[in-house]
């Protein structure tokens, strides 16, 4: 199992500021043991001071999502220079919960991605299928689809990362097994090739229903190069115990 993987904390919608700040302080005293790189994606009310206890910690620090546009009339929405501004090098686009709860397409999606690499983030970009797709075995005609109409055809292989998440798996305790994970991953690698040959070395991540008891197995898969961890990435023993496999 190669070392230095990519493990994504995605916190979604938990955390206040000072329960944040010292779920962090706890992370960087326990840093010294960890074998994989971190990424923390808070809720943007706590980007910023969270921000302050990483710099110069090589951890990196995301956002869950951002605007398609760099300021306008979008009430309630945060675009890529403002998180750019309050200290994020990485923002979460298309995660499952923003396509189903905020009726996210395709094509905002990469207007978003489009917009968030102008200014200067990476982008950590969700693909993956629900039960229904799954049932009708056609997950590798969704995932070609997603990323057909949401990755650049330009080069922009090093800034982007691609987290895999099965959404029928996703807080439910259920994973796919491992081959399925292998097969599926080094199907999304191909597509990005022939999209373009630079993304040959795009990292692929998987997400869905990962927790400390099953992310060995999935570290173990050469063609995964990190996991998207939600709900156990809230938990600092369970985290901790994920980033020192």
């Amino acid at each position: 199992m190669k070392k230095g993987k990519i493990i994504i904390a995605n916190w979604k919608m938990n955390f206040l500021l000072k329960n944040g700040k010292q779920f962090v302080k706890k992370i960087l005293i326990n840093k010294k043991i960890f074998k994989n790189k971190l990424i923390i994606c808070p809720p943007t009310s706590i980007i910023y001071e969270i921000s302050k206890q990483l710099k110069n910690k090589n951890i990196g620090l995301g956002a869950q999502d951002c605007h398609f546009e760099k300021f306008g009339a979008f009430t309630g929405n945060v675009s890529p220079l403002m998180l750019k501004d309050i200290g994020c090098k990485y923002v979460i686009l298309g995660h499952s919960e923003r396509r189903i709860y905020h009726f996210e397409s395709n094509l905002i999606i990469k207007k978003k991605l489009l917009n968030a690499i102008e200014h200067n983030l990476k982008v950590i970009l969700c693909i993956g299928e629900d039960s229904k797709t799954k049932k009708k075995n056609k997950t590798l005609d969704f995932l070609a689809k997603q990323i057909k109409e949401t990755v650049p055809t330009k080069n922009l292989a090093n800034k982007i990362i691609i987290a895999y998440e099965p959404i029928w798996s996703i807080g439910s305790g259920v994973t796919p097994n491992i081959n399925d994970i292998s097969n599926i991953h080094k199907f999304i690698k191909d597509k990005l090739i022939k999209i373009n040959r630079f993304y040959r070395n795009t990292k692929i991540l998987y997400g869905g229903s990962v927790n400390n008891k099953n992310a060995k197995k999935f570290l173990k898969i050469n063609e995964i190069d990190g996991l998207l961890v939600g709900g156990a990435s809230t938990k600092l023993n369970k985290l901790i115990s994920i980033l020192s496999i």
